[in-house]
């Protein structure tokens, strides 16, 4: 038994909760979800029925098969997003399970202001949630972390120094905005489902489990949003590979799980593959209802193209550890049942037809380089990942 890695290949939005919610059902000891980059941005959609299902932002894609979740300091935290998402799980009769490292940043109401204010990190591509600001505001040392919340006034003196702070000098910041965010770091404090957890390794040793633990590592956005290799500026401000993963177990037998639609997609702004403005007329996709990805928001239009085997090897190479391991990954191909009658990817700027969805699903393979391949033709978490040749 290896611990699971799901990293998405692409500029996220590949289908990765829904194979963390498959994986952790699956899984041969007690699963829990590991998340390692990223924030609350992530939004990852599982659906276990027409009346179960949960977008997952702050808590894992497993916390639906009872996985608890651990918040590693690579993480940022944002109070009243989190406690949303808390209440709205337990109203659907759900009892998530989060551990958070003491040292996650907070996201307040100031870094959500300047985010949404700031016409660079609009013209970069933001989900508006604060994440880039709350990351310069740390590198800057002005630290604000979760441990704060079990001080309430310590806290409270840190938000007042905020208010006229360097970048955020001038920024209007509702008062009352301040105050519940403030309300709902004390409900957090208060909450026996959410605890601090010094470390990792503390995660998977308590309580103690007689069948052992089975880790799920669950990436955020896509390898091509990594903040070291991405389309910068249009990245995020987090490595979203492997680098994170080994400074938290350095070890070697990680099982890498990699993740793409059967088309490429992109949620925000910048270079896409190689379609840079919107979607191409050839991609025709069939109606899924569980699709959230709408045009609205900061991030605007959601755009398809056809899958791009460059982008693909790219993403892969790119990472140290994935180019260690070779072929000894499963690659993951997700909405392969909304192909149309058109099966196709782009090579060298050129548009590949494929007669067959196999044929598609083969040139894919090849281009990641693993020796396994599974296919999702159903969001249902319940319904198997095939193998190719039975799509």
């Amino acid at each position: 038994m290896r611990d699971k890695v799901i990293l998405g290949l692409g500029f996220g939005d590949e289908g990765k909760g829904r194979v963390v919610d498959w994986l952790a059902s699956k899984a041969e000891a007690v699963p829990r979800v590991v998340r390692f980059s990223g924030a609350h941005q992530a939004a990852h959609h599982v659906v276990h029925s027409d009346k179960l299902d949960h977008i997952f932002a702050h808590f894992g894609s497993g916390t639906l098969r009872g996985a608890s979740t651990f918040w590693s300091h690579f993480c940022a935290v944002a109070p009243v997003a989190l406690m949303n998402e808390y209440t709205i799980l337990r109203e659907k009769g759900v009892q998530p399970l989060l551990a958070i490292d003491p040292r996650c940043p907070l996201t307040t109401p100031y870094e959500l202001a300047w985010n949404k204010n700031d016409s660079r990190v609009k013209s970069h591509g933001s989900c508006g949630v604060g994440i880039y600001a709350t990351r310069l505001r740390e590198e800057k040392g002005f630290h604000i972390l979760f441990e704060d919340i079990y001080h309430p006034q310590i806290l409270k003196q840190k938000m007042k120094l905020l208010d006229g702070w360097g970048p955020f000098d001038g920024l209007r910041v509702d008062p009352r905005d301040v105050d519940f965010f403030l309300h709902r770091c004390n409900q957090l404090a208060d909450l026996s489902g959410i605890r601090l957890e010094e470390s990792l390794q503390e995660f998977t040793t308590w309580p103690i489990v007689p069948s052992g633990i089975e880790l799920i590592f669950e990436g955020s956005q896509g390898l091509l949003l990594d903040q070291s290799y991405g389309f910068f500026p249009h990245v995020t401000p987090s490595n979203t590979g492997t680098q994170n993963i080994r400074a938290l177990v350095p070890r070697t037998d990680l099982d890498i799980w990699l993740v793409t639609r059967a088309y490429a997609t992109r949620h925000g702004n910048g270079p896409f593959v190689p379609f840079e403005n919107g979607n191409h007329p050839l991609v025709k996709l069939k109606p899924n209802p569980w699709e959230q990805n709408g045009d609205t928001g900061m991030q605007g239009k959601f755009k398809v193209a056809p899958i791009s085997l460059d982008h693909l090897r790219y993403a892969v190479k790119k990472d140290e550890y994935l180019r260690a391991v070779g072929d000894r990954t499963t690659l993951v191909v997700t909405c392969v049942d909304q192909l149309d009658d058109e099966f196709i990817a782009t090579q060298g700027g050129q548009i590949v037809w494929y007669k067959t969805k196999q044929d598609l699903i083969h040139a894919i393979q090849a281009a990641v380089g693993s020796k396994t391949v599974l296919c999702s033709k159903s969001a249902l978490g319940d319904d198997p990942l095939y193998n190719a040749h039975d799509v």
